[in-house]
């Protein structure tokens, strides 16, 4: 039962790295899309100068191919001088680069690692990341009652994909006490988030 339910919620992993992050996430991954050829000298010189926002905006440029051509490796150089600086939006992009296996050797093991550092400091996206791998069991010792502290923690900030989750663990009495009223609660505000961000246009129809 529990397997099936890790299988059946797997369609919710975020595909569109920070589709719901807040307005200033938003505003670098705006700045990231618009590059042209001629931001990348600059960028590039602040970033070697370790000022951290340039970092991921020329991360997010290489990875995107906005302005520059695409390259992986280099996203997850720049991705990872700012994760060591603490920059907790370089840190969830890390961990989806090594989840993926995009730009380095995929390792599920990092990948938690660096989802729960950006976990820590607050990243919605990283908390629902982090209870996926839990959910799963992957990079991480399956533990279904800390992936739903961290759905909760994320459901809190309107992530729509973490308050569907934990609606469905309860509803299942997965990882939580069974609780029709609370499951029924958390499906019901996944959908109103959801709504909500597609009319604020942060998201497709198709949750991508």
């Amino acid at each position: 039962m529990r397997r099936l339910l890790a299988v059946g919620l797997l369609f919710l992993v975020v595909q569109a790295a920070g589709a719901q992050s807040g307005d200033a996430d938003q505003a670098i991954l705006a700045a990231a899309r618009a590059l042209t050829a001629e931001d990348i000298h600059s960028l590039l010189l602040k970033a070697e100068a370790r000022d951290g926002e340039a970092q991921v905006i020329l991360a997010l440029a290489y990875s995107y191919g906005s302005g520059v051509k695409e390259n992986y490796a280099e996203a997850v150089k720049w991705f990872g001088r700012a994760a060591d600086q603490g920059i907790p939006l370089a840190q969830f992009f890390l961990g989806l680069m090594y989840r993926d296996g995009r730009g380095v050797r995929r390792d599920l093991s990092e990948a938690v690692k660096w989802f729960g550092k950006a976990a820590e400091k607050g990243s919605a996206e990283a908390q629902f990341n982090l209870g996926v791998m839990l959910m799963q069991g992957q990079g991480i010792g399956q533990n279904l009652e800390e992936a739903a502290n961290w759905f909760r923690k994320a459901a809190e900030q309107g992530n729509f994909e973490a308050q569907a989750n934990l609606g469905t663990m309860y509803l299942q009495g997965v990882g939580v006490a069974r609780d029709f009223v609370q499951g029924q609660m958390w499906w019901l505000l996944a959908a109103q988030s959801r709504d909500a961000r597609i009319k604020e246009g942060l998201i497709s129809l198709s949750g991508r």
